[in-house]
This record gives structure tokens, sequence and C-alpha cells, in this order.
């Protein structure tokens, strides 16, 4: 899987994977992860109307709307589907070109990251080789520390934007760290004059 870690702001997000999805060939399969059942709709909508092959599948849908969705998917019907962690587990689709991560997974846990690495894994199967392409925003910075590990244990570029970001929220740690002690420290003297003028 050759990983790229694209880091961006939030309303960026879908004007890059509008740019990546019209760039590939129409041999190309991609399940684009998202966080919301809504934003699965709404973008799988946007594409439809632009005359692209795509579906949405999420917990919402029946078993039987997501079994024909997943076998058109198989089937190259249609070639892109946008999908929740419903999917990420357990689907079963051997050529899958891309995957976009559009929405950071929120771990759960000290395994949370598995959840990631699930989503990655449903490209490069069967000795195929794959791209996993994941949109990251500072709102996920608190796991770019994990992210970089995992990168460079799997031989990845590791973009400075992402290595900038775990630099940013260590000098705002610091930062906060020392305000907060002065800050202390003057409260419990104000506070305790307060107390003994009051009584």
């Amino acid at each position: 899987i050759e990983q790229t870690v694209l880091v961006m702001k939030e309303s960026d997000k879908f004007k890059k994977c509008h740019e990546i999805i019209t760039s590939l060939s129409l041999k190309d399969k991609v399940i684009v992860f998202m966080s919301t059942k809504r934003s699965c709709d709404s973008i799988a909508n946007t594409f439809w109307d632009e005359g692209m092959q795509c579906d949405s599948i999420h917990g919402d849908k029946n078993q039987w709307q997501r079994t024909s969705i997943l076998n058109a998917f198989k089937s190259s019907q249609i070639r892109i589907l946008f999908a929740t962690d419903v999917a990420a587990r357990g689907l079963d689709v051997v050529d899958i070109t891309h995957v976009i991560c559009y929405d950071f997974p929120k771990p759960k846990g000290e395994g949370g990251i598995e959840d990631f690495v699930h989503r990655i894994g449903r490209t490069a199967r069967g000795n195929r080789k794959g791209k996993a392409i994941t949109f990251f925003t500072k709102d996920n910075s608190k796991h770019a520390n994990t992210l970089i590990e995992l990168l460079k244990r799997a031989k990845q570029n590791v973009p400075d934007e992402l290595k900038a970001m775990i630099e940013n929220r260590n000098d705002a740690r610091n930062n906060s760290g020392r305000r907060g002690g002065r800050g202390r420290r003057g409260g419990r003297g104000r506070g305790g004059s307060r107390g003994r003028g009051g009584s």
C-alpha cells in the first residue's frame, strides 16, 4: 500500500476528494470512508448528479440494500463507494485500487488506530498494489503521533505538515503549563484574602 497523508483544512476536503476521483481512470475502484451517514449520502448524491458511478453504504440502510450495493461494487457496476465504518471490516472486494480516508476515524481506547488500519487494508489485496490517501486536519492533531509511528513502520513518507502538528501541540502544551502555573498561584492568594475578608 502506498500511503499519502494530506494535511488540510476541513473546508478543502470536498474539493480535494473531487480532484482525486476525477483524475482516476475508469478501471480504478475507490472506497471513500466518512464519519457520518449524512455526509456519505450528500457527497455520493453530488457525484451521482455529475454522472459518476457511485453509491453510499452505512448503518441506516437495510441489509438487502447493503448487499445489493456491495454486489454492484464488486461487479464494477459502480466504482466509487462512500461508506462509514460499517464497511471497514469484512469487506471482501479484491480489486479496490484506492482508499480515501475523507474523515480520520475517531479512535476509541488504545487500539483505536486499528480502525484506520482496517480501512486502508481494503486496498492492495491479493498481491495487488493499492493507494491509501488520508485527509488530516488540525482537529485530528491528537492522533498525529500515532499516525506518524504507523507511517514510519510501513516505510512511508511522513509529511512535514504532520510533523509540525506534533511540535505545535507540544509548544501549546508547554505554554499552557507555564501560564496555568502562574494563574494557579495567583488564584489561591486572591481567593484566600477574599475568604478571610468575607468571614
